[in-house]
């Protein structure tokens, strides 16, 4: 049995959580469903910033996503969609340091 896990950010998109609105349907929001610990998807990405077997580091815009894990391979990289597989451990999310 396969289980998934959501994980979402941004204003909008926890509005959007509130309001039961699709994630795709709220802009400027991401999210990443995580399937038994071997793929994870990735929605709302910007650009790839490090991509190595062991950890892929992610622009979302608002955060930075990082993927460790082992074996892991962009299956699939369109627009700002991201599939992910591999041995996947774990999934960050880094909001950066504020500049005031």
């Amino acid at each position: 049995m396969k289980r998934k896990h959501l994980i979402s950010g941004s204003l909008l998109g926890l509005a959007g959580e509130l309001f039961e609105v699709p994630s795709g349907a709220v802009p400027g929001g991401w999210s990443v469903t995580l399937t038994d610990g071997r793929e994870a998807y990735l929605t709302g990405c910007r650009a790839i910033l490090s991509y190595d077997t062991c950890a892929i580091k992610i622009d979302a815009g608002e955060v930075v996503l990082m993927i460790e894990g082992r074996g892991l391979d962009i299956s699939r990289y369109t627009g700002d969609e991201i599939a992910v597989r591999g041995d996947i451990v774990s999934v960050t999310v880094d909001k950066g340091e504020r500049k005031c």
